[in-house]
């Protein structure tokens, strides 16, 4: 009999978004206009609107840190950062709301931080409307907006696992190391703007 075997390795976790902290972020989004200094020069994203978020982060810091529990209780990946002990606690750093435009995109890139996540707050498109209006419709490799993490396998080949997101993953929220890498591809489809929030939980110190 011919048994297979797998090589561990870590993953993401999946989560629905309380509708209250959901509601405390909107909020905060909502009250964005010209003034609201801009987040770009921090980021890798290829887009022209992303600020930092501050108000939210008081709901949200305590949900994501027990999110980093769960993931931690799954994947045992804590214990893997050998810099880490017990008496270092960990807090929710920047946080910040992208707010993509058509053709707009995410390249390939990782974060700062111990595990870092996204809530996807509004996606403007199905994903079947999204492949069909795409120029990749006749590629092998039709990604228009999906959410991609890559990475290497046991042989070093570049792999990527794909995320379709669209409308359906609205108040959804992912969690991830920081150092996976991941990009966003452009959509297509919609003139909707399609808005995500980030953000990375790292160590405190004395001096954060």
């Amino acid at each position: 009999m011919i048994n297979s075997y797998y090589f561990p390795n870590l993953g993401f976790i999946m989560d629905d978004v309380p509708q209250e902290i959901l509601n405390n972020i909107k909020s905060e989004i909502s009250l964005i206009d010209y003034k609201t200094p801009r987040f770009n020069n921090r980021l890798a994203g290829n887009l022209k609107r992303s600020f930092k978020l501050t108000e939210s982060i008081s709901c949200l810091e305590p949900y994501t840190l027990n999110l980093l529990e769960q993931y931690d209780r799954e994947f045992d990946y804590i214990r893997s950062i050998n810099i880490i002990d017990a008496n270092l606690p960990f807090k929710l750093n920047d946080l910040w709301v992208n707010i993509q435009s058509k053709h707009e995109f995410n390249p390939n890139h990782a974060h700062l931080g111990v595990l870092s996540f996204v809530i996807w707050i509004k996606i403007p498109f199905l994903i079947e409307d999204e492949l069909v209006e795409s120029p990749g419709i006749y590629s092998n490799k039709n990604v228009a907006g999906n959410f991609e993490f890559s990475g290497t396998n046991i042989l070093g080949q570049i792999i990527s696992y794909n995320i379709p997101v669209d409308k359906t993953y609205e108040g959804k929220i992912i969690m991830f190391p920081s150092k996976m890498s991941h990009c966003v591809y452009p959509f297509f489809s919609s003139d909707s703007e399609r808005i995500t929030v980030s953000g990375n939980i790292v160590l405190r110190s004395k001096k954060i």
